[in-house]
């Protein structure tokens, strides 16, 4: 976690260092990406 209540790393989705976000809105576990995913938890869940 960061300083701003969100972590930044490595996107499990497309691999990319840096471009995946979890800010976790309203304690669903949201996140983006800059590969053009986004949603809540159990997406990310799916996807990966």
């Amino acid at each position: 976690m960061t300083g701003k209540n969100h972590f930044k790393g490595k996107c499990p989705i497309c691999e990319r260092k840096g471009k995946f976000r979890i800010d976790d809105k309203e304690g669903r576990g949201t996140f983006i990406c800059a590969c053009g995913e986004r949603g809540d938890g159990w997406r990310l869940l799916h996807l990966t």
